[in-house]
């Protein structure tokens, strides 16, 4: 006996669409992120870290909301990390670390690195900034979405006065 073409055709289709149905309750759907390469988007969703804060607001960061791209108001070759979580008061603080210019990928920019730490939203008060004294040492892996960073950073008229350290594993994603 022949089983008619529409018949069959049916068939393959609600096959098709039950095992369609079954992958997709087994396992979650990626998400995309962009690469956070010169020219590249910001991510912005809450990403593991490996961060210590050390001085005014001392704190551990195991995660933080990552945005990463092209630094504001910077070139094509400029790159940009923002990281915002709470401190030890509970306050959200974000630090930002950008290369000004230069940036090509995976490497070394410690010499043309700045990092500041600032209240997180809208009042975005600054809590500390490094300055060409207080050296930032910061790595790009050749993932570009992750690195290591060590910066002190000082407040106020006497910027040699460091207030603030950070150091440990940042990410992108």
């Amino acid at each position: 006996r022949t089983i008619p073409a529409d018949t069959l055709v049916r068939g393959v289709l609600v096959a098709a669409l039950v095992a369609l149905t079954a992958c997709s309750l087994g396992s979650p759907t990626p998400q995309a992120s962009p690469s956070p390469s010169a020219g590249g988007g910001e991510t912005g969703s809450t990403v593991s870290q490996d961060l210590s804060f050390v001085g005014k607001l001392p704190a551990r960061w195991t995660t933080a909301a990552a945005n990463c791209g092209q630094a504001d108001g910077k070139g094509s070759d400029s790159f940009s990390v923002k990281l915002t979580a709470a401190d030890a008061l509970g306050q959200q603080d974000t630090l930002t670390i950008v290369i000004g210019s230069g940036y090509k990928g995976a490497g070394n920019y410690s010499v043309d690195t700045t990092t500041s730490l600032a209240t997180a939203g809208a009042s975005g008060g600054l809590i500390a900034s490094s300055t060409p004294q207080l050296v930032t040492n910061f790595i790009v892996l050749v993932d570009k979405a992750s690195g290591t960073i060590d910066s002190t950073m000082g407040q106020g008229a006497n910027q040699l006065d460091a207030v603030e350290r950070v150091s440990g594993t940042w990410r992108c994603r």
